[in-house]
């Protein structure tokens, strides 16, 4: 049997017709897998999605607010929650500052899709040596906000300390964001942390501003990293991968207890490529499918959406379905890579095709 059944797209994207087949042998090898119930979970760390924010440099911020609320909607039904919308106060480039909208994203905007959007836990990051203007930050309180994420560098530290203190004023979670971290020691980290529990952060985020991070590197910071628990802090990661090394930090740091990672849809991201969120969903792929039958499809939707908006290839889901179930990619030889229109259609009958077997494994044990 092979899989060709057209799959309902759920936002609208025009549906393409085409004669994939999906090899019996890659069919007879997902139901397998499934069948064993040892489904590969190699992390059950939380993603936070900061396509938006980090993908929004290469956009000028020029998203319109249609495109925002289709794609956070998407990644909400794709079992990622956290979702950054943008900065507040602005941001500046070498020739002025940009004008999109997820550049300076309005309070009432964020209210919008927080009540719009079930379950979405709405996400702001503000660089505080770099706003044009101040922020009411008791209108964000008003919008719902999840969480404020401030940037923070030592040469500007007291800009940051002093936006936290007025988030911390009108009751809003506050998280740090620590830039340049293969910068630090662990001494300065462990001073961070010490600071961060006296002004009332909530959360850390250790951000890889360079992609100049190396693995052995993160065990130096294992001290810091276990006063940060001990004090109740939640710990996150921003990596990016220009020397490859981006998936391999992110897991060692989560050896070391973080519990939140920063992804972007096809990894777009500023200063290097992001941790790729197709990826890193496949790596999770045993909480993805305990999840509604949407969620893979709503990924390959998200895929599709940034590929065209960035010009760039979609997520292969049939060689990540391969890598992460153990199964030989000699049996898709020749299912990649395929054109933009047809790995997208390839993408969602891959998704169809293992929920379609999940269901009949919970069917055949009711």
């Amino acid at each position: 049997m092979t899989c060709t059944d057209n799959v309902t797209n759920l936002i609208g994207f025009k549906q393409v017709k085409t004669m994939i087949n999906l090899p019996d042998a890659f069919n007879e090898a997902v139901a397998k897998a499934l069948e064993s119930g040892k489904l590969p979970n190699w992390t059950s760390v939380n993603l936070l999605d900061v396509t938006l924010r980090d993908g929004g440099f290469a956009v000028e911020f020029d998203w319109s607010r249609d495109f925002i609320k289709t794609f956070v909607s998407e990644c909400v039904k794709s079992g990622t929650r956290k979702v950054e919308i943008g900065y507040l106060g602005g941001v500046n480039s070498k020739s002025g500052w940009y004008k999109g909208i997820s550049a300076d994203i309005p309070s009432d905007f964020i209210a919008e899709l927080i009540e719009d959007i079930p379950n979405l836990e709405a996400i702001a990051i503000i660089n505080p040596w770099r706003v044009k203007s101040s922020v009411a930050l008791k209108d964000y309180k008003k919008s719902g906000l999840s969480l404020l994420r401030v940037a923070y560098n030592p040469a500007n530290a007291s800009s940051s300390w002093n936006i936290i203190q007025q988030a911390v004023n009108e009751n809003i979670n506050v998280g740090l964001n620590v830039t340049s971290v293969s910068r630090h020691t662990n001494s300065s980290l462990l001073s961070i942390v010490e600071e961060s529990k006296r002004q009332g952060v909530t959360s850390i985020s250790f951000a890889d501003t360079t992609s100049s991070l190396l693995p052995k590197q993160i065990e130096e910071f294992r001290p810091a990293l276990n006063l940060a628990r001990e004090l109740g802090i939640g710990l996150g990661f921003h990596g990016h991968d220009v020397l490859g090394f981006g998936n391999a930090n992110a897991l060692a740091f989560i050896n070391h207890g973080i519990n939140t990672v920063d992804v972007s849809i096809g990894g777009v991201g500023r200063g290097g490529k992001n941790l790729v969120a197709e990826l890193w969903k496949f790596m999770k792929v045993s909480e993805i499918l305990k999840q509604t039958d949407e969620s893979l499809i709503s990924l390959a939707n998200l895929s599709k959406l940034i590929g065209d908006r960035f010009h760039q290839n979609y997520a292969d889901f049939i060689g990540l379905t391969c890598a992460i179930f153990g199964i030989s990619p000699e049996i898709v030889e020749g299912l990649s890579p395929l054109p933009q229109n047809i790995q997208h259609e390839a993408n969602l009958q891959c998704s169809q095709l293992i929920y379609s077997h999940l269901k009949q494994i919970i069917k055949a044990y009711d």
